[in-house]
């Protein structure tokens, strides 16, 4: 560059001009055109440069501290420490019951009214803090015993998690694209898995081996328990990354939509869409298994943990640490259930997935029940989250080739509320069966339930869908 025009266009942005502006002033001092553009180009580029490292960082950071979170606090954690906090088994399936329903209904409605109304990156990262805010209530609840406050601090946390998590997938879309993010945001998946197997590796660590140090603070003695500090360095962790969230710019278009307006719409869509897709058979064979599916592993989700803690709490390696190893093994192969299913597309078609995945899944309950040995626990437990993967990742892929783009995305929208609704008297009666009957008879259920009724309405979808190739 002219090292004249370089000066000048330093004291131009010195003065706060405008790009418009300082073309204009350039060009009437004399400069050349060609390199006036050229010099404002190379600066502009320099900036956007500049501007997409800061976010990289702050994106990464960000994520690293949710990951950290994540695993400090495990759902498994949670539910186990729920339970020793004096909780029923029926209480801990009804919480995790009211949870699931409470995300499903609220994530889509966040997503739907998020096309029409730019959500706040401050409003996102509030989410953040209230989830955060939500582990220090669940620790104070542990530490004195109170069930129901710690359950007031599950809810909470739920309400936050979906707001923090499905809104930020969307922003972090919106902020910078794929291809200029750097190679730990492209991978955050795998360096994720990382993150947070370190971390609950640590966490059960602390649990497992500060079962309650007393230490004086001023005149006043606190027992230090590990769970506590394991959940305050959860808290912290959520808030740390809220507020580095809040500290990025948003370049996004700020879109108004009325929430009083975009709800009622959003109610006589689904509405007038349900009598629709009641008479179609391929999304009733879609939704009924799914329902079921759902319902049956997550009411197993919320017990699986419990049982695991309590079958092998003085043996191997002990306590959370037995949770934590079996769990970071499992999470490690959940990253190869989506393309392990894209691989073996084309040759197999997509419809068997449902029923091989669902199969898959069916093998955890029915090892804890009649074969709960730790290696065996381990195994089941890989096949049960590769072939949750494997199913999910199928079903979302069929819909796509058995519904145009308009009904699948009506079907989207309504799929929450179809699946809720049901849920409300699923996981009472669930949560009342795993209290009566205890966890080796509902394992059993729930692992003849998947094998013997899921896997084959899923069947059913595969000979419909055969013609078609799916």
């Amino acid at each position: 560059m002219h090292k004249d025009l370089e000066q000048a266009m330093r004291g131009l942005v010195e003065q706060n001009k405008t790009p418009i502006q300082m073309r204009l002033e350039l060009l009437q001092k004399g400069f050349l055109e060609e390199e006036v553009d050229t010099a404002l180009n190379d600066r502009s580029q320099k900036q956007h440069s500049s501007a997409d490292k800061k976010t990289n960082r702050q994106l990464a950071t960000k994520e690293a501290f949710d990951r950290l979170g994540y695993g400090f606090a495990t759902p498994q954690f949670i539910n186990i420490l729920f339970w020793m906090s004096g909780a029923s088994v029926f209480l801990v399936g009804l919480l995790n019951g009211i949870k699931a329903i409470l995300q499903l209904v609220i994530s889509s409605v966040l997503q739907e009214y998020s096309k029409l109304h730019t959500v706040p990156k401050e409003r996102i990262a509030s989410g953040g803090l209230v989830f955060g805010f939500s582990f220090f209530i669940m620790a104070i609840a542990t530490l004195a015993m109170i069930p129901w406050l710690f359950a007031a601090g599950f809810l909470l946390g739920s309400l936050g998690v979906v707001t923090y998590g499905d809104l930020y997938n969307k922003l972090i879309k919106e902020l910078i694209s794929h291809e200029k993010r750097t190679h730990f945001l492209r991978n955050s998946a795998m360096y994720g898995v990382i993150i947070t197997g370190i971390s609950m590796l640590l966490s059960a660590t602390i649990i497992d081996n500060i079962p309650g140090i007393m230490l004086t603070i001023g005149n006043f003695p606190l027992k230090v328990h590990g769970f506590l500090l394991s959940f305050m360095i959860t808290s912290f962790a959520f808030i740390l990354g809220s507020f580095v969230l809040s500290k990025i710019p948003d370049p996004r278009e700020q879109k108004v939509y009325p929430f009083a307006k975009f709800f009622g719409e959003h109610c006589k869509t689904i509405w007038n869409q349900t009598k629709v897709f009641m008479r179609n058979k391929y999304v009733l064979f879609m939704l009924l298994p799914a329902i079921v599916s759902g319902f049956l592993q997550i009411l197993g989700a919320a017990y699986y943990g419990i049982f695991i803690y309590e079958h092998f709490n003085k043996i191997y390696f002990g306590g959370f640490m037995n949770v934590a190893i079996l769990y970071i093994v499992a999470l490690i192969f959940s990253l190869f259930g989506p393309l392990f299913t894209k691989l073996v597309e084309k040759n197999t078609g997509l419809a068997p997935h449902l029923v091989f995945g669902t199969l898959l899944t069916a093998i955890l309950p029915l090892v804890l029940a009649k074969n709960p040995h730790f290696y065996a626990v381990m195994a089941a437990l890989v096949c049960s989250v590769v072939g949750a993967s494997i199913a999910g990742t199928a079903q979302g892929l069929i819909a796509q080739k058995i519904m145009d783009f308009s009904t699948r995305k009506v079907f989207f929208v309504t799929q929450a509320l179809l699946v809720a609704i049901p849920y409300m008297i699923m996981f009472p009666l669930g949560a009342w069966f795993a209290s009566t009957y205890g966890f080796t008879i509902l394992f059993m259920a729930i692992g003849i339930g998947l094998a013997a009724v899921v896997a084959p309405l899923y069947f059913v979808l595969v000979l419909i869908t055969n013609k078609m190739r799916l």
